[in-house]
């Protein structure tokens, strides 16, 4: 089950709304959290490092597995 709720705080400048542009927060219920952001034309550094941040734990959340599937295997 997907849950989508806006982000920030109401009134505020980054109440879901900044510049005619909606940014939400993607949640599947028992699952790591994943952000999906639209982005609007002030903020194309902050999803540049998102972006990067997801691929970094992305790699290693991929390499973790395999290690523990490698030990697994050894261990057996």
């Amino acid at each position: 089950m997907w849950v989508r709720t806006p982000q920030g705080s109401p009134g505020s400048d980054s109440a879901g709304q900044r510049g005619g542009t909606t940014r939400f927060a993607t949640v599947l219920l028992g699952a790591p959290f994943v952000a999906e952001v639209i982005a609007c034309d002030r903020q194309p550094e902050q999803r540049e490092a998102l972006v990067a941040l997801t691929s970094w734990a992305e790699r290693h959340r991929r390499a973790i597995a395999e290690a523990r599937t490698r030990y697994d295997a050894e261990h057996a």
